[in-house]
């Protein structure tokens, strides 16, 4: 007996923020039973798994590519789908910083987020140092924007 393939789940595209975990989901039934098998086609074409879920954790810019789920029993003709994963990377809006401080007065930035899905972590840096709180130094943050006030 042979039943021809199809599908059980087709996967789709999406898009989805830098930093993000997804789970791409693609299976087919069939007899014999189907194997399938997810493989990344950019640079080069490459195997990634033989199982109908894909999970990528901590999406970067080198998951933005297109991917291919293959169906195959070696009896019917096979079932294929080619799905885009778009990485969206947050964008903060451009700020500008005082043109001068006087010594003694306390001033502040705020970074803000333009694009990008909630909640953003931030970090403030000096020197390629990430600064902290301290006497000086107040950072508040929230879910889309970021305070730093110095206290001079």
């Amino acid at each position: 007996i042979i039943v021809p393939l199809k599908w059980k789940y087709e996967p789709r595209s999406l898009t989805t923020a830098f930093g993000t975990d997804i789970i791409l989901e693609c299976d087919a039934i069939g007899y014999p039973q189907p194997i399938i098998k997810w493989f990344k086609n950019e640079p080069f074409k490459q195997l990634i798994t033989e199982q109908s879920v894909l999970k990528i954790e901590k999406i970067t810019l080198s998951n933005n590519s297109t991917y291919e789920c293959v169906a195959e029993n070696g009896v019917d003709v096979s079932l294929r789908k080619d799905i885009r994963v778009n990485v969206v990377v947050p964008k903060i809006q451009p700020f500008i910083p005082p043109n001068s401080i006087t010594e003694g007065e306390q001033f502040s930035l705020f970074c803000t987020l333009a694009r990008g899905s909630k909640p953003m972590i931030f970090k403030w840096l000096k020197d390629k140092e990430v600064m902290e709180n301290n006497a000086d130094i107040k950072i508040d943050n929230s879910d889309d924007h970021s305070k730093i006030t110095f206290n001079n």
